[in-house]
């Protein structure tokens, strides 16, 4: 039995997960999370969704999703890259999800941005887990759009050209008001990763020398490494998940720095040899370093970076 929770309470994210899985093991339907997502109400956001709904362009809404996704949840990250003629939106997971929860986020963030899908150019949808044996649930959610399965990441893409389109429900006076109050309910949350920062520390100090173990990190913490994990499971992340974001973020200022040497770039994450570190960025970005290095100089604005929860 679930123990209840007040409206305004946070849920522990293995508890959300855990009652989808129930509700899939009760009705048997392995499409469920599809369907959840599927019948996700924008409203049903609360003052997130009127944020969102009211921002002058979908540039913007964007990046109040960006600033305000962790009022939803700390378990996944949204990552926006707005480079070339194509938006990447992009969910970060720091555990591994299982496919009804992955299901359920990208079906619900498809349906509530019915605006970013309006352009003549394709929209495509990745997922990380192979295709089911059935896929025409996926088919009547994501109309009209092209679905990937054994992708290397979880997220969309779609025209560039869509950002400049206002909202149609774009309201000034409800924007300022609305983000007001957000920016008051995210200054009031308390810090859930504050153990996550110091892992972070100790891996920035660590990375020139090589990998960094989780035995070093937590010596250096003086706890043991099995504490350690456990106490970043609870903050809702792995120390592996950790480090590989760490990396992630560097590469991406290193590849778009002036100068580049991938030789140079590799040993200062920590890798022994380019070609792990080809094969790494390639995971994170979908891309080569090469090519993505090309994208950011041929573009006219920033990478977007900027990370929120999700699910």
């Amino acid at each position: 039995m679930m123990p209840a929770h007040g409206p305004d309470e946070r849920v522990p994210v293995t508890e959300a997960h855990a009652k989808l899985q129930q509700a899939i093991a009760l009705t048997g339907d392995v499409d469920l999370g599809l369907k959840a997502g599927a019948e996700f109400r924008r409203h049903e956001a609360g003052a997130f969704d009127c944020a969102v709904r009211s921002a002058a362009t979908i540039r913007e809404s964007l990046r109040v999703a960006v600033r305000y996704f962790r009022l939803l949840s700390d378990a996944v990250e949204v990552r926006i890259d707005g480079r070339g003629d194509r938006v990447t939106v992009r969910f970060e997971g720091s555990l591994e999800l299982p496919r009804a929860i992955s299901d359920f986020q990208v079906a619900a963030f498809y349906r509530g941005h019915p605006q970013c899908w309006a352009s003549d150019v394709p929209v495509e949808i990745f997922f990380k887990h192979r295709a089911p044996e059935n896929t025409l649930e996926y088919e009547r959610t994501f109309r009209n759009a092209i679905v990937h399965f054994d992708a290397p990441f979880e997220g969309f893409t779609f025209g560039r050209d869509c950002l400049r389109e206002r909202m149609v429900t774009a309201d000034r006076e409800v924007h300022e008001i609305v983000t007001a109050h957000l920016e008051a309910v995210l200054s009031a949350l308390p810090n859930p990763r504050r153990l996550e920062q110091d892992v972070v520390a100790v891996v920035a100090r660590e990375l020139s020398a090589g990998s960094p173990s989780i035995e070093r990190v937590a010596r250096a913490l003086h706890v043991s490494a099995r504490t350690l994990e456990r106490k970043l499971r609870r903050e809702g992340t792995t120390f592996t998940a950790l480090l590989d974001n760490f990396r992630r973020n560097l590469a991406l200022d290193f590849v778009s720095a002036p100068t580049f040497d991938a030789r140079h770039v590799a040993r200062s994450l920590g890798f022994t040899q380019r070609g792990a570190f080809s094969r790494a960025f390639k995971r994170w970005t979908g891309r080569t370093p090469e090519r993505y290095r090309r994208a950011v100089l041929n573009a006219d604005e920033p990478v977007d970076r900027s990370a929120v929860a999700f699910v």
